[in-house]
């Protein structure tokens, strides 16, 4: 679960592409700051993303 923020501007990326496509099989991420641009690299606000092992669910 990531969380990190910036006041005023886009929340850093703390989480790769590179590094989701090394997670094991069943990886899931929840990124508390899509809004602000997401921790992860590919997150998406509103968005479910789903990648070939691990799905990353916005709450």
């Amino acid at each position: 679960m990531t969380t990190a923020l910036v006041a005023g501007g886009t929340a850093p990326t703390l989480i790769t592409a590179a590094q989701v496509g090394k997670m094991k099989r069943g990886s899931v991420i929840i990124d508390m700051a899509t809004e602000a641009g997401g921790n992860r690299e590919l997150s998406k606000p509103d968005e479910t993303v789903e990648t070939q092992w691990c799905n990353d669910h916005r709450v």
